[in-house]
């Protein structure tokens, strides 16, 4: 296959594993992985990690998930804000609900006018 035509899929992997102070190999057997040219092609944007390789790397690299795909995370949330606006879907209403989540509130889906606080606990309702 020519790599060449193949395009990138930008992260910051590799400047999370240099933080770090890992070399490929050392996080392709921290992962449980033989060698390290999965991390290359991670790093290099051949190749998405799994789901579990990727939740690995944000545990093994002290970060979230997004974070070590930050640029590719802000195009596809710009993509579905742009989507949303033509379908009239209220996007602003979904930027909100981001905002509160990344500053620290979770949002409670039974009562969309409030949002809690990381540890307090949610009503409990009768069943």
């Amino acid at each position: 296959m020519d790599d060449r035509n193949v395009r990138q899929i930008p992260n910051l992997l590799r400047k999370y594993r240099r933080i770090a102070g890992f070399k490929q190999k050392d996080v392709a057997k921290l992962l449980g992985h033989k060698g390290g040219s999965l991390a290359s092609r991670w790093e290099n944007g051949k190749r998405f990690p799994s789901t579990m390789n990727l939740l690995k790397l944000s545990v093994l690299y002290w970060t979230l998930p997004e974070a070590l795909y930050i640029d590719h995370v802000r195009k596809l949330r710009e993509e579905i804000y742009q989507r949303e606006a033509l379908l009239g879907l209220r996007p602003n209403d979904a930027k909100e609900i981001a905002e509160q989540v990344v500053d620290g509130s979770t949002v409670d889906l039974r009562q969309p006018e409030r949002t809690r606080k990381r540890g307090e606990r949610s009503p409990t309702f009768p069943s």
